[in-house]
């Protein structure tokens, strides 16, 4: 199996365990927030498909450049072999904000977002049929706080990201059900 089939069988696998976190969530418990000022798990539903996109067009506009013989970063790759939990270590504050791009804005219902969120997947498994056989490393582009990342970063991205929001919503459904429910 070659790495880049394995990074995407790794964001499929973190998004299965997210989405069977919030299947068929109830209308309040989904919008339930532990503060005023933190996300409900349709905010954080929302977050994750926006920020999927704005990762995986990126890498895919990154590839098309390089197949073109451009590159959308022309600087030092300062986390060259890193992986993408020290990428994330080494540059985010303990408790990010999300950029605008990639905050929820919509809201909605869950099962939309749940919706989208899954139908990420056939998007993530196209954009590995266009880069397969490339060097990872040859694709390079930006995230808004880490800096330049390559496609293998990025794609180890997509898995930590999800997986650290599922952990968030672990934690909004325990503060729920022991009478946080405001």
């Amino acid at each position: 199996m070659s790495e880049l089939r394995q990074l995407i069988l790794d964001v499929k696998t973190a998004r299965t365990r997210y989405l069977n976190e919030v299947y068929g969530l109830s209308q309040d418990l989904s919008l339930y927030k532990p503060e005023d000022t933190s996300w409900s798990i349709l905010d954080v539903t929302e977050h994750l498909v926006h920020a999927e996109d704005v990762g995986v067009l990126g890498i895919w506009k990154a590839y098309i450049a390089f197949s073109l013989g451009n590159s959308l970063w022309n600087g030092d790759l300062v986390h060259s072999g890193s992986s993408i939990e020290q990428v994330v270590e080494d540059t985010w504050q303990p408790k990010e904000v999300a950029p605008d791009i990639a905050a929820p804005r919509i809201g909605g219902v869950l099962a939309y977002w749940v919706s989208a969120l899954e139908s990420r997947q056939s998007i993530l498994e196209a954009l590995e049929e266009q880069i397969e056989g490339v060097q990872l490393e040859d694709i390079v582009y930006p995230h808004p706080i880490s800096g330049p990342l390559d496609a293998r970063q990025r794609i180890q991205f997509l898995r930590f990201h999800i997986d650290r929001h599922r952990e968030q919503v672990e934690s909004i459904k325990r503060d729920f059900v022991s009478g946080g429910k405001r």
